[in-house]
């Protein structure tokens, strides 16, 4: 099966991200070492996610086509930080 032609299916193709993947493969990684890599992952693709997210503010800044928001706000709430300006910026928006 080709995944890269599925629609719902989203391949991280950076080398960090595939190297901290081998990693968690490898069966002599600790359970310690396997929690700190999921977490440093998990933030990789945030960044790869907040990327895409951008994008599409800038395509549609008005929200008519999709809904970049909230998912955008999440990114720069676990990303940046609560009280990052960028945050409280979309925090903003989505009270509107």
């Amino acid at each position: 099966m080709n995944y890269k032609e599925e629609k719902n299916i989203t391949i991280f193709e950076h080398p960090l991200i595939q190297h901290k993947i081998s990693l968690l493969r490898d069966k002599n990684t600790g359970t310690n070492e396997f929690r700190k890599l999921v977490e440093e992952i998990a933030m990789l693709e945030g960044f790869e996610a907040m990327g895409y997210l951008e994008k599409a503010k800038e395509i549609d800044p008005n929200r008519e086509k999709a809904n970049w928001a909230y998912p955008l706000y999440q990114c720069y709430y676990l990303v940046y930080a609560a009280d990052d300006p960028r945050t409280l910026e979309m925090e903003k928006l989505l009270k509107q």
